[in-house]
């Protein structure tokens, strides 16, 4: 008589794991993650550096446009009465001339701006920022002078490619005005150290805090004088 196999219970057949190879493919998994995370934060930042250059060349050629439209005249950072824009929240500012901003969307820094550009992703991130809140600042030296406040002009700059126009910063650029020592002052260094600057010539160079020359403390002195220092801050 012909035996009927009898049917198999779910689940013959399949070898299951021990608890030993279970501990070991969670340790082989817990070490890929830990050697993957360094390379996905090291790219991150690498992405957000290039926007962060990205955004300062636009911003750029927003100063740009003002310049060519306006007999080559920098767009001002200090009103007509000589106070300062980013410090005090009174008259026009560059990012009015560029952008058409009012005071009240930049002063703050929980306040959102209306574009994205005019920030670093970095900076924001770091700071818990809106995300587009404004942390790039203006050389306001070249912009225009704090005891003369008067227009100057992009064809009256030497070095047009060693003078800073435009580069990472605080919240404010008190940093860069001409009616202060500014010899502690420097751009903000949110990129493992390093700042992105845009020049008067319109490149872009990452430089590490400690190669930025620190502003002259004496702005008069250093105005009569072509030092990498005045040349770099004061276009001089």
């Amino acid at each position: 008589m012909k035996e009927t196999p009898l049917p198999r219970l779910r689940g013959e057949g399949i070898i299951g794991f021990t608890l030993m190879e279970l501990l070991v493919t969670i340790s082989i998994i817990a070490l890929l993650a830990g050697l993957l995370l360094p390379s996905l934060s090291k790219a991150r930042q690498a992405a957000e550096g290039a926007q962060c250059a990205s955004n300062l060349r636009q911003v750029y050629g927003l100063l740009m446009n003002h310049v060519q439209e306006n007999d080559s005249q920098i767009p001002p950072a200090w009103n007509q009465s000589g106070v300062m824009e980013l410090g005090v929240p009174t008259g026009n500012g560059w990012l009015d001339y560029t952008w058409g901003l009012e005071v009240a969307n930049w002063t703050s820094k929980t306040t959102s701006l209306t574009a994205r550009v005019f920030g670093c992703p970095t900076q924001r991130r770091k700071l818990k920022l809106a995300p587009n809140a404004r942390t790039f600042s203006m050389n306001s030296i070249v912009a225009n002078d704090y005891w003369n406040p008067m227009p100057r002009y992009m064809t009256k700059f030497a070095h047009p490619a060693k003078t800073v126009i435009l580069s990472d910063g605080a919240l404010a650029s008190g940093a860069y005005n001409s009616g202060a020592n500014g010899s502690d002052k420097i751009p903000e260094p949110v990129h493992h150290g390093a700042a992105n600057l845009v020049f008067l010539d319109g490149h872009v160079e990452r430089m590490l805090a400690a190669n930025i020359p620190k502003a002259p403390s004496n702005m008069g002195a250093a105005a009569s004088i072509d030092t990498p220092a005045s040349i770099f801050w004061l276009g001089r």
